[in-house]
């Protein structure tokens, strides 16, 4: 699923004065609207490739649409003195094509698949090549929602982004549609900041527990300090060299997502039980054990085994791996399970 806070950010930070997410398989591809661009009601009719006839046709847009599940759609508002304002009209038309290309610029440094469909004419290149030589940016061609054959207002509607602000206002409309790859590519940089959060921790002296939950704190409105205040005595095993921190942070973390409220709730009890059993399987896979004395071939509940430790900054090699790998672990069952 693509994030559709990053998108959002995105596009306000892009220019856009509205957005709102987009379901693809809202998405009607008409003839009646496809056959609007034609020489008796467009200049454009025949003269770019991004324009009828040469643009894609309904068929291929309908193919190009089921690689995508979701994504934004994106308006430009401007303000117009009376609806012959047609400086006004081309000024926002203007404004965002300027919006769509930051947007679509942005879109692309992140290596997502990306299918984005501009309002208007296509403006890469002052002439097109059309119908001479190939297109020369077939990559970068903006062809638009109407020119796919899409009623934008239409589509507005279906999406829950209103169309029509008034007679002194003009709405211009694009979309984006990502791939699943936007998605994978924004977990994995989460993920990655988890995993740095944590050996932040790790070398101010915090314990696995206490670096597991803190670094998941923000996702449940957790406060940080209660959140150290609560796994500090977990580390080294719970002192025993028993259940390793991490994984103790693990279990607590599951708990506050799919935990359960209601003591008679068996479906959710069972719920969560399968998750932490999955999580312990996983970890177990990887180490053979649970137990912090059995996976660092030392029991810290020795005081001299931990001041060992210390020395040799076994915290911050073999720990912080076991910290990274139960991040792997726990992210992956949060988002299978949603």
């Amino acid at each position: 699923m693509a994030n559709y806070n990053e998108l959002e950010k995105i596009a306000k930070n892009s220019g856009f004065t509205h957005y709102a997410k987009l379901d693809v398989s809202s998405l009607e591809f008409l003839q009646e609207v496809r056959d609007m661009c034609n020489p008796k009601q467009c200049g454009r009719y025949g003269k770019s490739w991004s324009c009828p006839p040469a643009c894609p046709s309904l068929e291929e847009m309908c193919a190009k649409v089921k690689d995508f599940k979701e994504g934004i759609l994106v308006q430009t508002v401007g303000d117009l003195e009376d609806s012959l304002d047609w400086d006004g009209i081309m000024e926002t038309g203007a404004h965002h094509k300027e919006n769509f290309g930051k947007m679509r610029t942005i879109l692309n440094k992140k290596n997502v698949t990306l299918l984005a469909m501009g309002a208007g004419e296509c403006k890469i290149c002052i002439n097109c090549t059309y119908p001479d030589a190939p297109c020369r940016y077939p990559d970068k061609m903006e062809v638009s929602m109407e020119a796919s054959g899409l009623f934008v207002s239409k589509v507005c509607t279906d999406n829950n982004l209103k169309y029509n602000y008034g007679p002194d206002k003009i709405a211009f409309v694009s979309c984006f549609l990502i791939g699943e790859d936007f998605a994978k590519i924004h977990r994995e940089n989460k993920r990655e900041t988890k995993k740095q959060t944590a050996r932040e921790l790790q070398n101010a002296g915090f314990n696995c527990a206490q670096r597991m939950l803190f670094t998941y704190a923000d996702e449940f409105d957790l406060d940080k300090t209660l959140a150290l205040k609560i796994t500090g005595g977990l580390g080294s095993g719970m002192q025993q060299g028993e259940v390793c921190g991490a994984i103790a942070g693990a279990i607590m973390i599951l708990s506050l997502k799919y935990g359960y409220t209601k003591g008679n709730d068996l479906v959710a009890k069972d719920y969560l039980r399968s998750l932490v059993q999955r999580f312990n399987s996983a970890f177990r896979d990887k180490y053979g054990t649970l137990l912090c004395k059995e996976i660092l071939n030392i029991d810290l509940s020795i005081q001299e085994n931990l001041d060992k430790a210390r020395q040799t900054g076994m915290f911050k090699t073999i720990c912080a791996e076991i910290v990274d790998d139960v991040i792997d672990i726990l992210d992956e069952i949060m988002y299978e399970e949603g």
